[in-house]
């Protein structure tokens, strides 16, 4: 439930290029409900990990959003992206995704196909339909309680 917003790259997950070896199998990070707002890319950018993200909101992105990286393997499920460039990057540098559910906007992903089809953990999915309000209701400091 974060509130990202007026910034060129906001997210990377792995350093290197050329730290595979070091990094595979040991990424495992999860975005949900967070509003990416008037960004540039890295929405989240994702190198030689696995990563789910679920029921966040994109609005006004200029260059890239979430972009597979370098054999990352992610899920992306029920997001929705409000005059984004690229919502889906995967092919420009080897990573794969499988989109469930999202909104594109009307732009169009690009896509390789994962085997990360599943999270290993319970989660609420939200509808689609509800994620633009839900996130913009509720992402940012003083928001939650608990």
């Amino acid at each position: 439930w974060n509130y990202f917003h007026d910034h060129y790259k906001t997210s990377l997950v792995g350093h290197s290029d050329n730290n595979g070896s070091e990094d595979k199998g040991h990424f495992h990070v999860t975005y949900h409900h967070n509003y990416f707002n008037h960004l540039g890319s890295r929405l989240p950018s994702l190198r030689f990990g696995t990563g789910h993200v679920y029921n966040n909101y994109y609005n006004d992105i200029t260059i890239s959003g979430i972009d597979s990286r370098l054999e990352a393997q992610m899920l992306i499920e029920n997001n929705v992206f409000v005059n984004a460039v690229k919502p889906l990057m995967t092919l420009e540098e080897g990573g794969y995704a499988n989109p469930v559910g999202n909104d594109w906007g009307g732009a169009t992903p690009e896509l390789n196909p994962g085997t990360f089809t599943s999270a290993p953990y319970s989660y609420s999915l939200g509808a689609t339909t509800g994620v633009a309000s839900a996130v913009q209701a509720g992402a940012g400091p003083c928001k939650i309680t608990v």
